[in-house]
C-alpha cells in the first residue's frame, strides 16, 4: 500500500514539474512574443508608405474581379496577399498603420514556429536563441513594417518547412492526417504568396528524396551529435524509426500530398506562365558571389540602417557565429542536417546561380531563407554557451565490424565526427567558450539595437520620403487648375494626392520618347495657368530630368522648396505669364522676338517703372523669347547692367536657358523662357541704371540686330524699359 502511495505520489510529481516546466516555457515565449510585438508595433505609422507599399494598398482596393486578371498582365505576384490585403483593409480600415499591421501578425506569427523548428532541429536552447534572434532582427521588422508579401512569405514558408519537419519523424503514426492537412496547407498558402517559394517546395522534395533512398537503416543516434547535446539540453538522444512498411507508408502521402499541391497550383501556374515568363527586373544588375554574400550576411544580419564602415565591421560578429553554427550543422543527426542545411543552402545558392544568367537577385526575395539563418546563428552560439557535454548514451556495438551501428553504417559521418571530436571536446564547457558565446550574443544584440534605432530614430534611413508632407504642402498652395507632373511612377504620390489634384506622370514610359513627351507638356501647358512639378530623380526613369528641362525652358519656374528629401517647384504656364510680363516685341534679325521679359529681386518688384534696390543685390531678370525663324548659329545672350553715363557695371553672358537650350535647338513657334541673375556690384554708386540684353554670334562677336516693322535695323540691344535705382 505504501508503494502504491510512493508511485502515486512520484507520478503527481513528475506531472507537477512537467506543467511547471511547460507554463515555464509558454511564460517565457508570451514575453518573447511581446517584445518582437513592441519592436514591430512601434512607430508603424510614422513614415510614409514608399512607392511599393502604396502600390500594394491601392492594387489591393481593386474589386477581386478585375485585381486577379491584372495579376497576369500586369503585377508579376501570385494573388494571396493581394486577396488578404483586400478583405483586412476592407474590414479594419485603409489606413498606413491598418495596412501595416497585417505585415506585423504574420510576423509575429514566426516567433514561435522559429522556436519551434529550432528546437525540434537543434535542441532547446537553439530555439530560444533562434526566437529571440528573428524577434529583434532589423531586417525582419523592416518588412514586418511594410505593406508587402514578404513578412507573409517568411511566415507561411517558415511554417510550410515546421510542419515537413515533423511530418518526417512523425508522419508514420496513425493520428497524424493533421500534420499532413496542415503541411498542404501552409505549402500551397506560401506557392500562392510568391513564385520564389517554388524553392520551398525543391528543399522539401529533395530533402524528402535524399533522405527516403538513402535511409538511417535503423540505426540510433549518437549522442554527442544530437542537436539537445549541442545545446547542452538533454542527455540522451531519440531514435530514428526507419521501419521498410512505414517507408513505403510515408512515401505513399507524400506522393499524394504533392500531387493535391501539384493539381492546386499548376493551373495558376499556367494562367500567368506566358506573362512571368517574360517579366524582367530590368533595376536589378547582374552580382559577383564575392558582392552577393556580403549583401546577404549584412542584410540579414544588420539590415541596411548602419553606416557602411561600421557594417564592415559589426558584420563579422554574425559571421563568426554563422560559421560555427556550420560546424553545428554537420554535428547534427543527418535527418535534421540536410533539412536545415537544405532550407538555407538551396534557394540561397540557386537565386545566385540563377542570377549569373538573368539577374534576380535581391535580398528581400530571400526572405524565405531568414528563419533557417536566425537558427544556424543560434545553433553556432549555442556552441559555445553550452555548460557541459553531457555523457553519451549507450550505442550497441556492431558484431561484424567491431563499431557501433551508426558510425558503421555511416561512413563519411563517422569520419566527419572523429575528425571534430577532438575540437567539440575542446570548445565544450570550457570558461573561454563561455565567455566567447556570451561576447558574440552581446554584440549580436548591441548591433540589431544600433540598427533599429538608425531605422526608427534616423532620417537618412526613412524608408520612404515625406510624401505626407509634400502633399500637405501641395494642398496648401494649390490654386483652382492646378495639376501635378510626377517625373517618375511612384504610386506613392497617387496615393497620398488621391483626387484632390490631378496628377500625370510624364514620361509615361522608359526610356523616354522626347517628342511624345515634349507634345503632352506642351499641350499642358496650353490648357493650364499653373504647372506644379515633383522631381525624382532616377536611374531607370526620366534619368537626365528632360521633363523638369522642358518645363524650365517653356515654362516659368517661380516657386521651388525641398520638403524633406523631395522637392517641389510651380511654374506659369505661357497663358499666365504672358499677361503678368512686361511687353516688348524686339524683332532681332528675323530670327527671334523678345516679346517681354520680368524683372525682379528676392524682396521687391518694379512699382510704376522704377526698380529700387541696393548694392550686391541680385537682379532676377526673365527673358520671354518667341522663335521666328530656325537658327544654324548657336548665339550668345547678353545682359548688361549700365548706368547712366553708359558704362558697364555688371552682365551676364551665356547661351539661352543657362546654357542648357542652344538657339540650334528651338523649334519655330515655341516660347523660351530664359532666366539670368545678375549681382549689383558691392561698389556701384547710388543712381540709375537700366539693363541692355541682346543676341551675338560668340565667333565673330557680331550681334543680331534690333529691325522695326518695316525690317529695318534700329539697333543691336534693346533697352528693357524698368528703370532701376541703387539707392
Amino acid at each position: 500500500m505504501g508503494g502504491s502511495e510512493e508511485e502515486r505520489a512520484a507520478i503527481m510529481t513528475v506531472g507537477t514539474n512537467r506543467l511547471m516546466v511547460k507554463n515555464r516555457i509558454r511564460l517565457a515565449m508570451l514575453l518573447l512574443v511581446l517584445v518582437a510585438f513592441a519592436l514591430r508595433v512601434h512607430r508603424l505609422d510614422y513614415q510614409a508608405l514608399r512607392g511599393d507599399e502604396a502600390f500594394a494598398h491601392l492594387f489591393a482596393q481593386q474589386p477581386l474581379r478585375e485585381m486577379l486578371p491584372s495579376l497576369a498582365t500586369i503585377e508579376p505576384h501570385p494573388p494571396l496577399y493581394y486577396t488578404t490585403l483586400h478583405l483586412w483593409t476592407y474590414l479594419l480600415g485603409q489606413s498606413e498603420f491598418a495596412a501595416r499591421f497585417l505585415s506585423v501578425l504574420v510576423s509575429i506569427l514566426m516567433i514561435p514556429m522559429i522556436y519551434r523548428l529550432g528546437s525540434a532541429l537543434c535542441g532547446a536552447k537553439v530555439g530560444w536563441l533562434a526566437a529571440l534572434f528573428s524577434s529583434i532582427n532589423p531586417f525582419l521588422i523592416w518588412h514586418a513594417q511594410d505593406v508587402r508579401m514578404y513578412s507573409m512569405l517568411a511566415c507561411l514558408g517558415l511554417g510550410s518547412v515546421l510542419l515537413f519537419s515533423l511530418v518526417l519523424e512523425r508522419g508514420r503514426k496513425s493520428g497524424e492526417k493533421s500534420l499532413w492537412i496542415g503541411y498542404v496547407l501552409f505549402t500551397i498558402g506560401t506557392l500562392y504568396v510568391h513564385y520564389f517559394s517554388l524553392f520551398i517546395l525543391a528543399v522539401e522534395n529533395l530533402t524528402f528524396l535524399y533522405l527516403y533512398l538513402f535511409p538511417g537503416r535503423g540505426r540510433r543516434e549518437e549522442a554527442g551529435d544530437s542537436p539537445a547535446n549541442l545545446a547542452g539540453m538533454e542527455t540522451c538522444p531519440t531514435d530514428v524509426e526507419p521501419v521498410e512498411g512505414g517507408q513505403r507508408h510515408l512515401l505513399g502521402r507524400w506522393f499524394v500530398t504533392q500531387a493535391v499541391i501539384a493539381v492546386l497550383y499548376v493551373p495558376w501556374l499556367l494562367y500567368v506562365g506566358k506573362f512571368m515568363l517574360g517579366h524582367t527586373k530590368d533595376w536589378i544588375e547582374p552580382i559577383g558571389l564575392f558582392s552577393f554574400s556580403r549583401r546577404f550576411f549584412v542584410v540579414f544580419s544588420l539590415g541596411t540602417t548602419i553606416p557602411e564602415d561600421r557594417t564592415n565591421l559589426l558584420v563579422w560578429t554574425f559571421v563568426i557565429a554563422f560559421l560555427l553554427g556550420c560546424y553545428g550543422l554537420v554535428r547534427l543527426p543527418r535527418e535534421r542536417a540536410v533539412t536545415l542545411g537544405t532550407y538555407l543552402f538551396l534557394p540561397t545558392g540557386g537565386i545566385w546561380l540563377i542570377s549569373l544568367f538573368r539577374p534576380i537577385f535581391d535580398e528581400r526575395y530571400l526572405i524565405i531563407v531568414a528563419p533557417a539563418y536566425c537558427i544556424l546563428l543560434a545553433l553556432g552560439l549555442g556552441i559555445l554557451l553550452q555548460r557541459r557535454r553531457p555523457e553519451p548514451c549507450p550505442e550497441p556495438f556492431d558484431p561484424s565490424t567491431g563499431l557501433r551501428a551508426g558510425f558503421a553504417q555511416d561512413k563519411p559521418r563517422r569520419r566527419a565526427v572523429e575528425g571534430m571530436a577532438k575540437l567539440h571536446e575542446r570548445m565544450a564547457g570550457s570558461l573561454t567558450s563561455m565567455l566567447a558565446g556570451g561576447l558574440l550574443l552581446a554584440l549580436v544584440l548591441a548591433s540589431s539595437g544600433y540598427s533599429l534605432s538608425n531605422y526608427f530614430y534616423v532620417p537618412d534611413y526613412a524608408k520612404s520620403p515625406d510624401w505626407r508632407a509634400l502633399v500637405a504642402t501641395l494642398r496648401q498652395q494649390r490654386a483652382p487648375g492646378d495639376l501635378v507632373i510626377h517625373n517618375y511612377p511612384d504610386p506613392a504620390l497617387q496615393y497620398y494626392l488621391q483626387d484632390d489634384l490631378p496628377l500625370v506622370v510624364l514620361p509615361a514610359s522608359s526610356p523616354v520618347d522626347p517628342v511624345v513627351t515634349a507634345e503632352a507638356l506642351d499641350k499642358l501647358a496650353a490648357e493650364r495657368q499653373r504647372l506644379w512639378l515633383v522631381p525624382q530623380p532616377s536611374a531607370l526613369w526620366d534619368a537626365d530630368g528632360f521633363v523638369e528641362g522642358w518645363l524650365d525652358r517653356h515654362c516659368d519656374k517661380i516657386h521651388h522648396e525641398a520638403v524633406g528629401s523631395l522637392s517641389l517647384s510651380l511654374y506659369l504656364t505661357p497663358p499666365a505669364f504672358l499677361d503678368q510680363m512686361a511687353p516688348v516685341n524686339a524683332n532681332l534679325g528675323d530670327k527671334v522676338e523678345l516679346t517681354g521679359y520680368k524683372l525682379t529681386t528676392d524682396i521687391a518688384s518694379p512699382q510704376s517703372g522704377i526698380l529700387t534696390t541696393a548694392p550686391n543685390t541680385a537682379l532676377r531678370l526673365t527673358l520671354y523669347w518667341h522663335v521666328l525663324a530656325p537658327m544654324e548659329i548657336s548665339y550668345t545672350v547678353f545682359t548688361h547692367l549700365l548706368d547712366a553715363d553708359g558704362q558697364l557695371w555688371a552682365q551676364k553672358d551665356n547661351p539661352p536657358a543657362r546654357g542648357s537650350y542652344p538657339t540650334t535647338d528651338w523649334r519655330v513657334g515655341e516660347t523660351i523662357v530664359d532666366k539670368y541673375d545678375i549681382i549689383i556690384p558691392p561698389n556701384a554708386p547710388a543712381g540709375r541704371y537700366e539693363l541692355e540684353v541682346g543676341l551675338y554670334d560668340a565667333t565673330t562677336g557680331q550681334r543680331l540686330p534690333l529691325l522695326d516693322k518695316t525690317g529695318q535695323k534700329q539697333n543691336e540691344r534693346v533697352l528693357l524699359s524698368d528703370r532701376i535705382v541703387v539707392k
